[in-house]
């Protein structure tokens, strides 16, 4: 089964521009005021799907891009993990990106710096944000 996975921080903010082929997809999991700093397990609509990759129901896993699965570095490596564990590749869409193998099972290292990368942008964004608000609010 293809799962597509979309997360917006604030029920105020639109999923469209991370369902655009949304018909593609067995699953669609939509997340809407789920902040990218809870880890990916731990949000509301994760454990109908952690139990889906347990019974081998899942073949890909789709996102549109790395900061939908987190804003912490180690949170999205381990879900990456976690999900390779099953054989399960992430296709990020919006960078062209599919986490393994499937043939072979293994991670390319182009893939994996690329994805730290990111992933660190991600977390330090995260951080900007926070900063952001606890200025504004001590003004």
């Amino acid at each position: 089964m293809k799962v597509l996975y979309t997360r917006v921080s604030t029920d105020s903010q639109s999923l469209d521009r991370q369902l655009v082929n949304e018909s593609q997809f067995q699953l669609v999991i939509k997340e809407k005021g789920v902040s990218g700093s809870v880890p990916f397990w731990e949000r509301p609509n994760t454990s109908e799907l952690h139990q889906m990759l347990k019974e081998g129901k899942v073949s890909e896993f789709h996102t549109h891009s790395i900061d939908r699965l987190g804003r912490n570095l180690k949170n999205i490596l381990q879900t990456i993990e976690d999900f390779h564990s099953y054989g399960v590749p992430i296709h990020i869409t919006s960078q062209g990106l599919i986490t393994m193998d499937k043939e072979s099972g293994k991670m390319n290292p182009t893939t994996t710096l690329i994805l730290s990368v990111m992933g660190s942008v991600s977390e330090m964004e995260r951080n900007l944000i926070r900063e952001r608000i606890k200025h504004s609010l001590s003004v």
